[in-house]
């Protein structure tokens, strides 16, 4: 290539890759022109990037199961009678503030008073107290000795004598319960594809479910997916006062439903049935009676006794006659796709694992900083950052030229694993993903080492440096190839039969074994090839590095 074509794609090359550099790190400004009359505001690739848990932070929340609640919550209720129960005994000797509460109680037991205000309060505070028993992870205590991480479980509902000592033990039958409960909280969010997701025991009693912060409305999500109770058909009339078909002694509901899943079509979210033969004939019978009891009939589907979604019959001559419903709302009822797919995942869950009868509230959704702290990224990139900067001065130290071009590969293959990761749907960043990068980074490092010191050594031998270059990647081409088609078959058999993180790492790092391959390959030896133009022929080999005893002209 002549000196003039090696200066212009250099020029070219350089401004490309500069120019996507600082797309990716330029931070946000706003653009100080209008385009097609909106002013709009620049927003780089890196805040793009969505970050998982241990590197953004995310949200965790905890389901009690009916009958177990916060020590927060029992103190709170513990503390509300006693303030009912100051104000009575003010009432009834009439003070105004100036005598403490607990000389009040005391005057009361010692005169025997009897008011009735005042006793409804202290018998719902005894009988309050009388139902719930402390627990501390495996653990039952006295009241009187409860630490500030403690439950409180209703002793009829979750607990039971033991034969042995006579202390509360966890019942068999909650045990069991819970432990459904579990596994089902368990398949729901994993059917959400979260990353970095935590679904967990804890305290022994209740559920621990911890989201990464790229889910867009964790209230929702927690409420929606801890549905329990029956997968039921219902109508929302007084004439119907039991379910228009739920499972029986004969038959479960996927008898009739084969599956249940979700789509997003222009923004709505549909929520589809996918119905037996049984489920056809069945949904024909109820909504054709239900059009000839109503004008304006509609078909709910609860679980439990929430209401998850209507199917209006409206305009219908006949009743449903299909295999496969669409259910999407209308007006100002449109399901939003992540609320079509929530609703999806708990009803197709109803089919799969059957009905989870234990009852759970949700308690107050927490959001908490990355698992390696807050500045975990920034120390990620100055580090990351640092590395390369001496692997790259090492590189230019000993193969000069050829080092210019390995900067350049590397330039590449980080720009493209940077597009990858922020503009892929659904990609989360979290720290396998940037150990699969890194990952790739090496790959890329060694291999045009072992490709620039068989060129070195091809060299040595006294061939041309054209030669050279050739000799040296077809001797080295085997070895580089053989080595990325293994790590990418390896990765694609992990990725399929693993989960977690591991499956996150394989997944990256497909993509990063074929950019570090052909960057190595391809893109490395384009951009030697076009900086050799850059200076004379006789002194090309030294500009990469090379020495001779006896200088040679190379041959082009």
């Amino acid at each position: 290539m002549s000196k003039t074509k090696s200066v212009v794609m250099t020029v070219i090359l350089t401004i490309v890759i500069v120019l996507l550099c600082l797309m990716c790190v330029v931070p946000e400004f706003s653009i100080p022109f209008s385009i097609g009359g909106i002013w709009k505001t620049y927003t780089p690739v890196f805040s793009v990037i969505n970050y998982g848990s241990d590197l953004g932070g995310g949200y965790s929340a905890v389901y009690y199961p009916e009958g177990v609640i916060s020590a927060a919550d029992y103190d709170a209720q513990i503390e509300s009678y006693e303030e009912n129960l100051e104000e009575a005994l003010r009432a009834y000797y009439n003070d105004d503030q100036t005598t403490a509460a607990d000389a009040l109680l005391d005057r009361y037991e010692e005169e025997n008073a009897n008011d009735k205000a005042v006793e409804e309060i202290l018998y719902a505070k005894q009988e309050y107290t009388d139902t719930y028993v402390a627990y501390n992870s495996d653990n039952f205590s006295s009241l009187e000795n409860v630490t500030e991480t403690a439950l409180y479980l209703d002793a009829e509902e979750v607990c039971a004598l033991s034969e042995e000592d006579g202390k509360y033990v966890l019942s068999e039958d909650f045990k069991e319960e819970f432990s459904t409960a579990v596994s089902v909280m368990a398949r729901r969010f994993d059917k959400k594809n979260l990353s970095f997701l935590d679904v967990s025991v804890r305290d022994g009693c209740t559920i621990r479910v911890s989201v990464p912060s790229t889910v867009a409305d964790p209230d929702t999500l927690f409420e929606q997916l801890g549905y329990s109770g029956a997968f039921t058909l219902r109508a929302n009339e007084e004439s119907y006062k039991k379910p228009l078909l739920s499972a029986n002694a004969d038959y479960g509901m996927d008898h009739y439903f084969k599956k249940v899943s979700s789509l997003s079509s222009g923004g709505t979210g549909v929520v589809v049935f996918e119905l037996t033969s049984a489920g056809k004939d069945e949904i024909y019978r109820i909504t054709n009676k239900l059009k000839d009891d109503e004008t304006d009939a509609t078909l709910y589907f609860y679980v439990g006794e929430q209401q998850l979604i209507g199917l209006g019959l409206s305009g219908e001559d006949d009743g449903l006659d299909e295999r496969t419903l669409y259910i999407s709302g209308s007006g100002e009822n449109v399901i939003e796709p992540e609320e079509a797919e929530n609703m999806a995942i708990v009803l197709d869950s109803c089919l799969e694992e059957g009905d989870m009868n234990l009852s759970l509230s949700l308690g107050e959704t927490v959001d908490y900083t990355a698992g390696f702290g807050e500045e975990v990224m920034t120390a990620v990139y100055i580090v990351f950052g640092a590395v390369t900067a001496l692997m790259l001065i090492a590189f230019f130290v000993r193969y000069k030229g050829l080092g210019l071009a390995h900067l350049y590969a590397v330039l590449s293959y980080l720009i493209c694993m940077v597009m990858f990761i922020a503009f892929l749907s659904g990609m989360v960043l979290t720290a396998s993903g940037v150990a699969a990068v890194v990952s790739g980074a090496v790959m890329l490092t060694l291999g045009n080492f072992y490709i620039f010191e068989n060129i070195r050594r091809e060299f040595a031998t006294g061939k041309t440096l054209d030669s050279s270059i050739k000799a040296g990647y077809k001797r080295s081409l085997v070895a580089v190839l053989d080595v990325h088609i293994l790590l990418f078959l390896l990765s694609l058999i992990l990725f399929f039969i693993s989960v977690g993180e591991v499956a996150t790492f394989c997944y990256v790092f497909l993509f990063a074994v074929l950019t570090s391959g052909v960057a190595s390959v391809l893109l490395t030896r384009y951009y030697a090839y076009i900086f050799r133009g850059l200076v004379a022929r006789s002194r090309q080999y030294k500009f990469y590095g090379f020495k001779r005893e006896v200088s040679d002209d190379d041959e082009d």
